[in-house]
C-alpha cells in the first residue's frame, strides 16, 4: 500500500486528526476517535455504523475491480501464458486467498450477497477451528477403565510395552 492519509471528516463536538496510514500500519487508532467521551452512545454508534457500512463499499468496489482486472489478463493483456492469479499476486499486496476471495465476489451476480456469503463462512470456518484447538469444550473426565489401562500402560517397562503392542498387533490384524 502506497502512502496516503485517510481524513475522517470532524464533528462539532471532537477534533479528529488525519489517521496516517504507512505500510498497512495506522498510527493513531480510529476507533479512539469513535469512542470519545464526548461523543453520545448514539453518535458514536452512528459514527461507527457510518464507517462499517464506507469500508463494506470499499470491499465491494475493488473485488468488482479486481475481477474485472482479472478479465483483463485473462483475455491477454498481460501477455501470453500469464496466468491471472501470478500476476495479481506480484503486482497486488494481498495474500492469495484474500485474492481468490474477492475476485470470486466480484464475480458473483450478488456482490453484496456473496460477501456476506464469504463472511458467514468465515466465521463457521472460525468456528471450527476453534473446536479442533479445544477451545470451546471441555475435556471429559477419562471413565474408570480408561484410567485403570492407562496406569496399567504407565507400570509397564518399556520392553512390556513393546511385547503387548507386538501382541495386540498380531491378535488384531484387521486394523492395521
Amino acid at each position: 500500500m502506497a502512502h496516503s492519509d485517510i481524513n475522517l471528516p470532524h464533528t462539532p463536538t471532537s477534533s479528529m486528526p488525519a489517521l496516517a496510514v504507512s505500510d498497512s500500519v495506522i498510527t493513531e487508532s480510529a476507533a479512539d476517535h469513535l469512542v470519545q467521551p464526548a461523543l453520545s452512545l448514539e453518535e458514536a454508534a452512528a459514527k461507527i455504523q457510518h464507517s462499517a457500512k464506507a469500508a463494506d463499499d470499499r470491499t465491494l468496489r475493488n473485488a468488482i475491480a479486481l475481477a474485472a482486472l482479472k478479465k483483463r489478463i485473462v483475455n491477454g493483456e498481460a501477455g501470453r501464458d500469464v496466468g491471472w492469479m501470478a500476476w495479481m499476486s506480484q503486482h497486488i499486496e494481498l495474500s492469495v486467498p484474500q485474492l481468490y476471495a474477492l475476485v470470486h465476489i466480484g464475480e458473483a451476480k450478488d456482490p453484496c450477497r456473496a460477501l456476506e456469503e464469504w463472511r458467514r463462512g468465515n466465521n463457521e470456518r472460525s468456528k471450527d477451528r476453534g473446536k479442533r484447538n479445544g477451545r470451546r469444550r471441555k475435556a471429559e473426565p477419562l471413565s474408570e477403565p480408561h484410567q485403570q489401562m492407562i496406569k496399567f500402560i504407565l507400570s509397564m517397562s518399556p520392553a512390556e510395552v513393546k511385547a503387548e503392542h507386538l501382541r495386540l498387533w498380531k491378535q488384531y490384524p484387521k486394523y492395521h
